[in-house]
C-alpha cells in the first residue's frame, strides 16, 4: 500500500514537471512531453481508481494534486535559474585610450530570437524580481510563455 502512494507521488510530480515543459519547450519538442503528460496522467487516473478505495482516493486525489504543484513550481524555479548560452561581448577601452573625455550610452533590448527561445524573457522575469517591480505571478510565467510560443 505504501508503494501505491509513492507511485502516485513520483508520478504527480513528474506530471508536474512534464507540465511546465510542455509549456516551455521549442516548439519542434514539445509533442515529446505533451505525450509524457499524457502518458504520467492516464497512469495516474488509473493507478488512483485501481488501488484506493473511497475516502483513500480522495485523499490520494489531494496528495497528487500537492504534488504536481510541487512540480511545476520546481520546474518553474529551474526554469528561471537558465543561463543565456551565449557569449557576451567585454567592453573595454583600449589600452591607451585615455577617452577624451567621451562616454558612450549603450542600450540593452530584450529582442526576440529568430526562433522560439524564452531566455529574453526569463532574464526579464529575473530582472524584474531582483527590482520588485510586480509584473506576474511566479507560478504563471510557464503559460505566458507558452502563449508568447503561439
Amino acid at each position: 500500500m505504501y508503494l501505491s502512494w509513492l507511485i502516485v507521488s513520483v508520478l504527480s510530480f513528474l506530471l508536474g514537471v512534464c507540465i511546465v515543459e510542455y509549456l516551455t519547450i521549442h516548439p519542434l519538442q514539445m509533442n515529446w512531453y505533451l505525450l509524457l503528460v499524457c502518458l504520467f496522467t492516464f497512469g495516474l487516473v488509473l493507478l488512483l481508481i485501481m488501488r484506493f478505495e473511497h475516502w483513500e482516493r480522495l485523499i490520494a486525489l489531494c496528495v497528487s494534486l500537492l504534488c504536481v504543484l510541487a512540480g511545476y513550481a520546481f520546474m518553474t524555479r529551474i526554469l528561471h535559474n537558465i543561463e543565456n548560452p551565449s557569449n557576451k561581448p567585454e567592453l573595454t577601452r583600449a589600452q591607451h585610450d585615455p577617452g577624451n573625455g567621451h562616454y558612450a550610452v549603450i542600450y540593452f533590448a530584450h529582442g526576440e530570437p529568430e526562433t522560439y527561445n524564452p531566455i529574453g524573457w526569463i532574464h526579464t522575469f529575473n530582472e524584474f524580481d531582483e527590482t520588485g517591480v510586480r509584473f506576474m505571478p511566479f507560478l504563471v510565467r510557464p503559460y505566458f510563455l507558452h502563449l508568447l510560443r503561439k
